[in-house]
């Protein structure tokens, strides 16, 4: 089973914005990972940037970090 939390997925269980949590996860404030995934089609490469995390991991931020 993939536990993997996207950035989308992230925002609405902390009921922040999605630009918010790029935010956060850019300063290295929230416990993402980013995955860059390049794709070459008819020549031109593509770049895909994704951020992820776990529900473990983002729940043991929270009891870390309170509000």
């Amino acid at each position: 089973m993939n536990d993997l939390l996207t950035a989308d997925d992230v925002a609405t269980y902390l009921r922040l914005s999605r630009r918010t949590v790029y935010y956060l996860a850019q300063q290295g404030k929230i416990p993402m990972t980013k995955t860059i995934r390049h794709t070459c089609l008819s020549g031109s490469v593509q770049q895909t940037v994704r951020w992820t995390t776990t529900k473990e991991q983002l729940d043991t931020w929270l009891t870390a970090n309170p509000r």
